[in-house]
């Protein structure tokens, strides 16, 4: 079994800093990420830059990329406008990232669970349109700040419609640390055969990366 790693440091890692680093730094990390044997980089972020200034410039970034082949260098977007922008700048995947929890959700991307499914759905569908690698994850899907723990249902349910479109991935996000093993672990089980039916899930030391992909969810574009 492969363990794929895809650095978000660039974009998750600075987005949050109270220093703003220039576009060329930005990219001169993405290519020290590469060199150092990275597969697959999020480069960048093409969100409002009034309202996530760390990350203006996207387009700058992707720019002064030396890209090395055999890296997939990826742009983070939150809606069309975001999507357009990517593909312009000439990401090689597209992210697209949505809360689990409503709360959550509309404290990050003022959106509620339900408004970013029907946003990755239209982009799914345009990315596959358009043969563009897309994955879309799910924020907070182990616990949320201010709901508490998810329960296994809700994200099921919430994969499912995301089904309606599939994704070439679809990932679970530990956003707020605490998909510990023991938690990891009874998710899993609380939801039993169904679970083998998620593409991905990014899970802590000591607990396996399970389950196994999903086949039609794997490269959908290509079809």
């Amino acid at each position: 079994m492969a363990v794929l790693i895809c650095d978000v440091g660039p974009r998750d890692g600075l987005q949050n800093e109270s220093k703003t680093l220039e576009p060329g730094l930005r990219a001169e990390l993405c290519d020290r990420l590469a060199a150092a044997g990275l597969k697959r980089v999020e480069a960048a972020s093409f969100v409002n830059p009034k309202l996530v200034p760390q990350m203006a410039g996207a387009e700058e970034v992707m720019a002064a990329l030396r890209r090395k082949p055999g890296t997939s260098y990826a742009g983070l977007v939150l809606n069309e406008q975001g999507y357009e922008r990517a593909v312009a700048a000439g990401v090689d995947e597209v992210h697209y990232a949505f809360a689990a929890t409503d709360e959550f959700g509309r404290r990050n991307q003022n959106a509620t669970t339900d408004e970013g499914l029907k946003t990755a759905l239209s982009l799914v569908a345009r990315a596959r349109s358009e043969r563009m690698p897309i994955t879309v994850t799910l924020s907070v899907a182990f616990g949320c700040p201010f709901e508490g723990p998810v329960p296994a249902e809700r994200v099921l349910s919430i994969v499912e419609r995301l089904m309606a479109v599939p994704a070439d991935e679809i990932c679970l996000a530990d956003t707020i640390g605490v998909g510990v093993p023991s938690r990891s672990k009874s998710w899993l089980a609380a939801h039993g055969d169904s679970g083998r039916q998620l593409a991905r899930i990014f899970t802590t030391p000591g607990t396996p990366v399970t389950p196994t992909r999903w086949r039609r969810w794997m490269k959908a574009w290509s079809r």
